[in-house]
Order: structure tokens, then sequence, then C-alpha cells
């Protein structure tokens, strides 16, 4: 069984991770996008490397994004909060006060000053 401290060293470790996937899948998103991505523009992928690079990459992020999120973020995320102690402990529930407070990382928003260390 996870202690409490475990569960938000986790936490911290999953929460840091999708945020630097997501960053990657965003980067990856811009060049690819950069213009529309027409039915024209896709039947050009087998003679343009790097088209067909920038859409195996963003598939792969995509996926890999998906996959820490809903394989490891989410059901850890659901244990702790399935815990009582846990519940009660680490993530007291805080609603954002105002705009400043949707400029904070999510983990801020999701877990409350307790996951930070700050409690």
């Amino acid at each position: 069984m996870m202690t409490l401290d475990s569960v938000r060293e986790r936490l911290a470790f999953l929460l840091e991770t999708v945020a630097l996937e997501a960053e990657h899948l965003q980067a990856t998103d811009q060049r690819l996008f950069a213009e529309a991505f027409t039915a024209e523009r896709a039947t050009t992928l087998h003679g343009d490397g790097l088209l067909a690079e920038r859409l195996d990459a963003f598939a792969a992020r995509f996926a890999r994004l998906q996959d820490t999120i809903g394989d490891k973020l989410l059901p850890t995320l659901l244990a702790c909060a399935a815990s009582s102690k846990c519940h009660q402990r680490a993530f007291p529930v805080q609603r954002p006060t105002g705009p400043a407070s949707l400029n904070q990382p999510l983990w801020h928003r999701l877990c409350g000053p307790a996951a930070r260390g700050l409690a």
C-alpha cells in the first residue's frame, strides 16, 4: 500500500511528465499545422519525408500523452481520492478565486497546497 507521501511524489512526477509531454505535443502541433492539413497535403506524405516525420511525431506524442494520463495519472489520482485519509489531508477542495488562479500550474489547481508540500 502506498503512503501519503509516496502518493504525493507519484502524482507530482506524473503531473510533471504530463506537462512536459503536452509541451512537446504542442511544439509538434505548431510545426505540423503551421499551414492547414488538407486532403491535398495528405496526399504528399509519400514524397515529403519531413511532413511524414512530423505527422508520425504528432501521432506518437499524442498517444504517449493519452496513455500517461489514462493509464497512470488518472488511476493514481482516483485511488488517492478514494482514500478518505488521502482525500481529507492531501487534497482539500479549493476553488479558483479569480482569473489569476488560472495561471497556476495544473497540479496547484487540482491538488491544493498539501500536495505541493506546502502544508
